[in-house]
């Protein structure tokens, strides 16, 4: 139970609303699963590479630790001889689950005996750094950014245990490999270190020092991979996009009802209350309207990891160390604006949906190989530029008939007139034997 001088009211339990609103952002992310977005952008990559390896699938090594954490469950089953293309499928998305779930379990065990209501934080988090990302939910970028929660947590715990201390050392060396901008939330925590060894008691310094030289390996490691890419044009790509996630509505319309609910709270304004309330329902309305994202505006979200999350790291470490009474009117606008915003992403999901049925139409009604101007997806917001062969063979049922090919001016992977990806795994027509030669042959149609 909250302590009255938190809630602001005796018997209001924080963990009920806590526990609701990581439901229904689970049941989002599910949705999104259930109509396969795991798939959009890299995520058909991702995992056509790793059926056919059977190895995790890290194409830069300041990543792996990301990969490895989303991966496993899908790298097990293919090793130990899977083939069910729905279980395959199941087991890929509760890989990408899988990060949320250790995130806002370490964040409550962080938090045990404390108020509550701070693990708001995390859940804003994934509303506002995740989700409009929901066209990579592959992306290293998603678990560095939900790994940081329990850290701030544990940094910000009064008196930690072994096993506090423990666990903040290994999610810390976690993060070094997780993402470059996980250089943002590193600077935030040396900070917290900073001021606690200069103001806190002596003993806490030794696991302070301790913490300190984890933080400072995230530094050198990110820094270093972020002046010296992998892949240079991934770092020209990110600086570019920085600002374009502010095109997106329902992150705009996040930040607005999210931050005007902070006011409301602060100042005990009921009118703020209705305005925070006001902006979520602009987002579904937003969404039902048609406005949107695009498939490239969502990629390029992954700067928000360096950009918006440091200062909600920042507003959850202000909100520790503040009492601040919550009633329950407060709490019911806090629980009445998420839902709003979890729903107008939810609808904006819609285009993805009616890319999914036109992309499998063309599949039903074509044959061999198919250009991508001639087909209704061409013209999308979402379309990812070089993963229509790869969506073509995932999509295709029983039997791979037809091919739709990316533009030619556009880099892909691999090509597909050459060789075909998952050919263990798939049945493919006569027409394709040369580029699938290990496949099994269509059944004929009678």
């Amino acid at each position: 139970m909250t302590k009255p001088g938190r809630s602001g009211q005796p018997g209001v339990n924080g963990w009920f609303p806590v526990s609701l609103l990581f439901f229904f952002l689970s049941a989002a992310i599910w949705y999104a699963f259930w109509q396969e977005m795991y798939l959009s952008a890299d995520g058909a990559y991702y995992f056509a590479g790793i059926l056919d390896s059977g190895r995790v699938f890290n194409y830069i090594p300041a990543r792996l630790y990301a990969n490895v954490a989303s991966q496993w469950p899908l790298i097990l089953a293919v090793k130990a001889g899977f083939t069910n293309l729905e279980t395959l499928k199941f087991l890929f998305s509760f890989g990408l689950y899988f990060p949320y779930l250790v995130s806002i379990g370490l964040c409550a065990y962080a938090r045990r005996g404390m108020d509550p209501y701070a693990l708001m934080f995390p859940l804003t988090g994934y509303l506002l750094v995740s989700f409009p990302l929901a066209y990579l939910w592959v992306g290293e970028s998603q678990v560095m950014a939900v790994a940081t929660w329990p850290v701030l947590y544990f940094l910000l715990r009064p008196s930690p245990t072994r096993v506090d201390v423990a666990l903040l050392i290994s999610l810390l060396l976690f993060l070094s490999r997780t993402y470059e901008a996980a250089v943002g939330a590193a600077v935030v925590f040396t900070a917290i270190i900073m001021v606690r060894l200069m103001r806190g008691p002596a003993e806490h310094r030794r696991w302070l020092v301790s913490a300190l030289g984890a933080v400072l390996v995230v530094l050198g490691v990110c820094a270093y991979s972020a002046i010296f890419p992998a892949r240079p044009e991934n770092r020209a790509g990110f600086v570019s996009g920085v600002l374009h996630p502010l095109s997106n509505p329902n992150l705009v319309c996040g930040l607005v009802g999210l931050f005007v609910l902070a006011a409301a709270i602060l100042s005990r304004r009921v009118w703020l209350l209705a305005v925070s309330v006001a902006a979520g329902v602009v987002s579904v309305l937003m969404a039902l309207l048609g406005h949107t994202v695009s498939a490239g505006v969502s990629f390029d979200s992954r700067s928000l990891a360096l950009t918006l999350l440091p200062l909600l790291l920042l507003g959850a470490t202000w909100f520790v160390h503040r009492s601040l009474q919550i009633n329950r009117t407060q709490v019911a606008t806090m629980i009445a604006v998420f839902l709003l915003l979890i729903a107008g992403n939810v609808v904006s999901w819609d285009d993805w949906v009616r890319y999914r049925v036109d992309f499998v139409r063309t599949l039903g009604q074509s044959t061999g190989y198919v250009a991508i101007e001639d087909t209704a997806s061409y013209r999308s917001p979402i379309r990812w530029g070089w993963t229509s062969p790869l969506l073509s063979v995932l999509w295709s049922g029983d039997c791979v008939r037809a091919v739709i090919l990316n533009s030619s001016n556009r880099w892909e992977p691999f090509d597909p007139r050459k060789s075909l990806p998952m050919q263990s795994y798939f049945r493919f027509a006569e027409s394709f034997h040369a580029v699938a030669p290990r496949a099994r042959a269509c059944e004929q149609r009678p």
